[in-house]
């Protein structure tokens, strides 16, 4: 989603400043924060589950993991011990 409104925008500045609707720079900004804060939680969850996979690791997502926009976060669910 971020890609098409940088595109749209980046193509179709003028046709957007004539309808009054300016605003697609700053939707992009949003979009890529929460693209960030979304692959960045995968790569490390795709980490933790491959170096230490012992440790279950869990996503979920803060408020609440039934808020649609919630922010991910991973949680270790098994032992805290080292394997060997």
């Amino acid at each position: 989603m971020a890609i098409i409104y940088w595109i749209s925008d980046r193509f179709g500045c003028i046709l957007w400043q004539k309808l009054n609707f300016c605003y697609l720079y700053g939707i992009w900004h949003i979009l890529v924060v929460i693209a960030v804060a979304y692959a960045s939680t995968l790569i490390a969850y795709l980490d933790a589950n491959y170096e230490i996979p012992y440790s279950l690791p869990g996503l979920q997502y803060w408020p609440s993991d039934n808020c649609v926009l919630g922010l991910p976060y991973i949680v270790l669910k098994g032992t805290t011990k080292t394997q060997k």
